[in-house]
């Protein structure tokens, strides 16, 4: 996290390569606290670093480690799925990108980070007014 906020990506990205790889030793274990986190933040420098298949395919395996009965598996299943979206709209691949914000939003439906990937999806989609509707989600969800 400290070469993330530093903006030293490189250092970082090889530390969580690292430590990705510890992580996926341990979770094999079934311990009860496992690791989760690393594939998810890994992907979110490849995306940084414009590389969107090495994003996807970190983000890809954080969802495949992310049991959403363990503890913060959900929620790293969630953040999986939105850091996929972005990738995917980043690529131009706006039905993907709406699928990927459409199954966060099934385990976490007030998010409004997946809410608004979704409505800029829509757009990108053409499907504007349905945009429109999505942007608007998290201002009904939190005012009531």
């Amino acid at each position: 996290m400290v070469y993330v906020a530093r903006g030293q990506l490189a250092q970082a990205d090889t530390v969580l390569l690292q430590g990705a790889s510890v992580q996926d030793r341990q979770i094999r274990r079934h311990d009860r606290f496992p690791a989760l986190g690393l594939h998810w933040l890994r992907g979110l420098v490849r995306l940084a670093q414009d590389d969107m298949p090495d994003a996807l395919a970190e983000f890809d395996r954080e969802l495949q480690l992310a049991d959403p009965h363990r503890l913060y598996g959900r929620e790293y299943a969630m953040e999986a799925l939105q850091g996929r979206g972005f990738a995917l709209l980043r690529a131009g691949r706006h039905q993907d990108a709406a699928e990927a914000f459409e199954r966060s939003l099934e385990l976490y439906p007030a998010c409004t980070q997946s809410h608004l990937g979704l409505a800029h999806a829509r757009r990108g989609q053409g499907r504007h007014a349905s945009a429109e509707r999505e942007c608007a989600r998290p201002i009904r969800l939190w005012s009531h």
